[in-house]
């Protein structure tokens, strides 16, 4: 996942390029090539990665209760 060839590299070499960033994480959602993930970050990113993830989680859950409460 973090190494090697995924079929989104090039989507995350474009978002790097584009943006002058660090790294990229892209999580595609269906699409022609279906879903998928792609990682590219510097070896330092890397290591925050895990925590960025968890954050991201924790609000994805925080949005789905609100929807399921009827909050938006």
């Amino acid at each position: 996942m973090t190494q090697g060839a995924g079929k989104y590299d090039q989507v995350c070499t474009d978002i790097i390029k584009q943006t002058n960033a660090d790294g990229a994480v892209v999580i595609i959602i269906g699409g022609p090539l279906s879903g998928g993930l792609s990682v590219q970050v510097t070896e330092q990113a890397l290591r925050w990665l895990p925590t960025l993830l968890r954050n991201v989680a924790v609000q994805v859950e925080e949005d789905i209760a609100k929807i399921d409460a009827g909050v938006h």
